[in-house]
């Protein structure tokens, strides 16, 4: 789903920038104007100023869900997400050196962690444990 990114004026080409950066798949419509006098530098502006395009990969996260950082010196430890801070913040408690912390990191820093194996529809529906599927 593609949606409306609100910018500041003259940012736009940043923003779409960093926003590849974070893996978010935007597009930016730009025109260059006519040029009114001989050697005039033109300059590409924006056709909808303050505002880009982007499509998002859909992994928010949710309170309650399990987690696996991706960045910075705690990558790779897990957890579960236990609150937000703001729009752009979580915290997710994992242990260090045998004490647990409250880590707090940005939302990007962190990934859903997809279950390490599958149960069968079947065997839920026959209460059955042992179709576990790695």
């Amino acid at each position: 789903m593609w949606y409306a990114i609100q910018t500041r004026m003259r940012r736009e080409q940043l923003t779409a920038t960093l926003s590849a950066r974070k893996g978010c798949e935007t597009f930016l419509l730009t025109c260059v104007p006519e040029r009114s006098r001989p050697g005039e530098y033109r300059e590409v502006i924006s056709m909808f100023p303050g505002f880009l395009f982007g499509q998002f990969d859909g992994s928010y996260l949710e309170c309650g869900q399990r987690v696996r950082i991706t960045e910075h010196a705690l990558e790779g430890s897990q957890g579960i997400s236990v609150g937000r801070k703001g729009l752009h913040r979580i915290v997710v408690p994992v242990t260090l050196l045998r004490r647990p912390v409250a880590l707090e990191t940005h939302s990007t820093s962190a990934v859903p962690k997809q279950p390490e194996y599958e149960v069968s529809d079947k065997c839920i529906a026959e209460g059955v444990s042992d179709d576990v599927t790695a």
